[in-house]
């Protein structure tokens, strides 16, 4: 589930509790977490309903005037069901916490290499996170479909294969890092974007993870 910016405020501060989507099939289940830009929601309830019974408050709780705006904005389509999904601001975002933690241990290194590893060895096209990592590294701040637009993978499957690469330690996601690079050992910075988390540490564990850690001092 997608979100504009000033919903997802709306959200975090309790204001809108409801979302409503047209969908062929619901998308999203009671329990799910969705991870955004203002920390992690959970959804509650996931129920269709016609769309002449929506009442005008329930409306202004998913942040619009009322129930023709409301579906107004809704994906057309005769084959589409309305679903009124029930939301709830769950809090920060874990990944936020593992981007500030500049310190990885030996064994922190090697969960995330054998990560990569199984990865590889699962594939049916053969060893692929090293160049998608490196791809990635190569192309900071480039948006995924620009990015999946050089390989045979397509937009699509490219994100999956991201996702896949940021769930790489059973653990937790790895800690986010960017890295200057020396002949003798890797200074491991914390990230300047929120977008580093995801090339993060995984590129610096695959390629330095024997080398010793040094984090620069303030």
């Amino acid at each position: 589930m997608l979100f504009r910016h000033e919903v997802l405020a709306k959200i975090a501060s309790g204001e809108v509790d409801l979302a409503f989507r047209r969908w062929r099939r619901p998308a999203v289940r009671p329990g799910t977490g969705l991870r955004t830009e203002v920390g992690v929601l959970e959804v509650g309830t996931v129920d269709a309903v016609p769309e002449d019974s929506v009442p005008d408050r329930d409306a202004q709780r998913a942040g619009y005037p009322g129930r023709a705006e409301l579906l107004a904005d809704q994906r057309p389509g005769e084959d589409r069901q309305l679903y009124r999904i029930g939301l709830r601001f769950a809090g920060a975002d874990p990944r936020v916490g593992l981007r500030a933690d500049t310190d990885l241990s030996t064994a922190d290194l090697d969960e995330i290499v054998a990560g990569l590893r199984r990865l590889d060895a699962r594939s049916g096209r053969g060893p692929w996170t090293t160049a998608m990592l490196e791809l990635i590294d190569a192309n900071p701040a480039v948006r995924a479909p620009d990015l999946a637009a050089g390989t045979a993978r397509g937009t699509a499957r490219f994100k999956a294969d991201v996702r896949k690469l940021t769930r790489t330690s059973p653990a937790s996601p790895p800690p986010a890092r960017t890295c200057s690079w020396s002949s003798r050992s890797p200074v491991c910075h914390p990230p300047s974007t929120p977008g580093n988390w995801a090339r993060c540490c995984i590129r610096w564990a695959a390629r330095c993870w024997s080398t010793p850690l040094r984090t620069p001092t303030a």
